[in-house]
Parts: C-alpha cells; structure tokens; sequence
C-alpha cells in the first residue's frame, strides 16, 4: 500500500505502529511494543487473530467495578440520611 506521508504519520502518531487494513477498512492498530516479537519469528495463519486487541472485557469489568463502587457510595451518604429520619421519627413518638 502506498499513502501520502502526512496520512501514515498521523495514523500512527509518531510512533512505530502496525495497521490491519481489510477491504479498505482500519481494523486494528498496534504498536510494535506492544507486540511479542515471538509472533513475528513464526507466522502462521492465527497471527492476525492474535494480534487483534480483546479489551472490551476489561472495559466491562471495570465499568460493573465503578458502577458497583458508585452504588456502596451512594448508599453510605443515604444512610446517614435514613438514621437521622430515624431518630427524627423516634423523637416525635415520645
């Protein structure tokens, strides 16, 4: 493939960068760094599927770990509200 060079820097910023290009389309992009050069030293038909980027299970897990965080925080700061209503309520009673 050949690119002005204006539109391959961009798309790798600066750095030293592999691009899967499949039917015109970006479909991943990595640094060399960021790969095991084991990979390079024996090709073989998995190489592109290993190479492909699986983070969207971490994304998952550490959105359910904020959001729970989130819920036990808003929880605490309505607990202090329901004690206070509480007490409230007990003093009325007497």
């Amino acid at each position: 493939y050949t690119a002005d060079d204006t539109s391959i820097k961009e798309l790798a910023r600066g750095n030293v960068a592999m691009v899967y290009l499949k039917d015109g389309i970006i479909q991943w992009k990595r640094t060399l760094v960021s790969i095991d050069s084991d990979l390079f030293a024996s090709p073989d038909d998995k190489t592109l599927d290993n190479l492909r980027y699986s983070g969207t299970g971490y994304f998952w897990l550490f959105t359910v770990i904020f959001i729970g965080l989130e819920l036990i925080l808003w929880g605490i700061d309505r607990s202090g509200h329901a004690v206070k209503l509480h007490f409230a309520r007990r003093n009325r009673k007497k």
